[in-house]
């Protein structure tokens, strides 16, 4: 896979300090466009995305001043009728207003949302739900109470009746809902909600009149997380998946939703020294080549890139550390778009004006093969490809590219080919092989095996044929590209991945 870097910091003299980015692609016309917005000065900018181009401004709103700013609490965005429209309510007051794009992004005040009383709604966090009439509207109250309320909006996105209300209970967590994002599976609807002053979720399937509690997952249930900031929910190998980032416990947490509602954590990844999530309160999703990705970041000085593979674990791509050309400070907001052959993410920081465009070519991204649990050969198609091995004993070659080799369990053979491959070991107790290593190129992934952080706790062997990695009673069996022997001088840490 290809490294990301920096395109641009986007009007940083003429721009505020923003804390909310959010994108939104037309179903009808597949244009995307994006909005930055500042809970200091009321602002929001409307933003045109093309590939290989820095965003341009179109336009600007004011919703607040300097002297009477408008904290944002949420913002979602909503097609209807052929039109785009974005629901932001407030921090302060909890009314919600509605603004209309009107053309290349540009958005226009409108009304705030009422009750068939004629009263102001006041919400804090929403989720909208299409449906084959007008839309459903789900929300948290602005005031503390723990509840769940389902509206729906009438034609004209002007009133908001109420359907049901979930109220939170010992088995329902909405206590310090921070986030609500929307699922559909088979022909249900869910929504599932994240607490980070409970530390965990609860998912609930959604009716045109009711809300029905399914499942909430926390830390006595497996989820060993300290808050719970921001969600997203994306698909692999048929199956949803909910991904979450905890500041407090600098983690990231994948969980399966089952068709029927229910929650099970898959993997939980930690921050550490290759990467960059730390203090996490902002992450977002996106599609390449049939894969899923994860892109994060916080506290930490930085951004990072994960995959979430098949049966929902997470795979470290790579980390990109914050330098002069964009210092941004804590990453406070971001969206995640693929636009053409590029993810462009765009980024909000709490110490620098202006949108951090981050840019990663994906032109030469490949597909992901999966082995089947039995004995399999598994080959690259030329692009920087993910072969992912299961049980057996399987042949795997990357061929040419980056590719991305991962030995399940059983004795594997790994052949990268051309290009800077990483493979990728299971602690199994089983001797694998790699048949064409090149040093100071290709790099060996061992973070699977467990409490190994450094080098020098490897065991490192020449051999008539090449050498060995050792590490208490996993072993690889290592051949070098050109069939030299292995001099155990010529390791270096860059070459190995914990």
């Amino acid at each position: 896979m290809e490294s990301w870097n920096i395109r641009a910091i986007i009007n940083a003299q003429s721009m505020g300090l923003f804390d909310w980015i959010w994108s939104l692609e037309n179903p009808e016309t597949g244009q995307v466009r994006a909005w930055a917005a500042s809970s200091a000065t009321g602002e929001v900018h409307a933003l045109t995305l093309d590939e290989n181009q820095t965003p341009q401004t179109q336009s600007t709103l004011w919703i607040g001043t300097t002297e009477a700013p408008y904290p944002f609490a949420d913002m979602v965005t909503l097609h209807h009728a052929g039109q785009d429209w974005t629901l932001m309510s407030s921090g302060t007051t909890g009314a919600v207003s509605l603004a209309r794009e009107t053309g290349s992004g540009r958005l226009q005040m409108e009304w705030r949302l009422e009750d068939p009383q004629g009263h102001p709604l006041t919400l804090s966090q929403m989720v909208v739900i299409p449906t084959s009439g007008t839309p459903l509207l789900l929300a948290t109250p602005a005031s503390a109470a723990a509840k769940l309320r389902l509206y729906r909006l009438d034609a004209g996105l002007q009133v908001a009746t109420l359907q049901d209300v979930e109220k939170d209970t010992p088995k329902a967590i909405l206590a310090g809902v921070s986030d609500l994002i929307r699922l559909s599976i088979g022909t249900q609807e869910f929504v599932v909600s994240s607490s980070s002053s409970e530390d965990g979720l609860s998912s609930f399937v959604v009716t045109e009149t009711d809300l029905e509690l399914r499942d909430t997952l926390g830390p006595k249930d497996g989820l060993w997380i300290n808050g719970l900031e921001d969600i997203t929910a994306l698909s692999v190998g048929g199956q949803w998946f909910i991904a979450g980032v905890s500041a407090a416990s600098n983690t990231l947490s994948a969980i399966r939703l089952n068709p029927m509602g229910a929650m099970f954590v898959t993997d939980i990844a930690l921050d550490d020294q290759t990467t960059r999530f730390a203090g996490a309160m902002a992450l977002d999703s996106f599609e390449a080549a049939g894969r899923s990705f994860i892109v994060t970041g916080g506290t930490d000085a930085g951004l990072s890139l994960f995959e979430l593979l098949p049966g929902g674990q997470l795979y470290h791509h790579q980390s990109l550390a914050q330098s002069a050309d964009w210092d941004i400070g804590h990453i406070l907001s971001l969206t995640a778009v693929v636009i053409g052959d590029e993810l462009q993410v765009l980024m909000a920081g709490a110490d620098g004006s202006g949108v951090a465009q981050l840019v990663l070519p994906l032109g030469n991204l490949g597909d992901l093969v999966q082995g089947s649990g039995q004995s399999d050969t598994l080959s690259g198609a030329g692009q920087d490809d993910l072969l992912m091995g299961l049980w057996g004993d399987d042949q795997i070659a990357g061929n040419a590219g980056d590719d991305t080799l991962i030995a399940g369990p059983g004795q594997d053979t790994l052949t990268g080919g051309a290009g800077a491959d990483v493979f990728v070991f299971t602690a199994d107790g089983q001797t694998d092989r790699i048949t064409d290593f090149q040093p100071g190129l290709d790099r060996v992934n061992l973070d699977d095996w467990g409490m190994v952080y450094d080098i020098s706790a490897l065991t490192l062997t020449s051999t008539s044929w090449g050498g060995r990695i050792i590490w208490r009673n996993e072993r690889i069996d290592l051949y070098l590209e050109n069939g030299a022997r292995v001099d155990i001088d010529m390791w270096e840490p860059d070459d190995f991945l914990f």
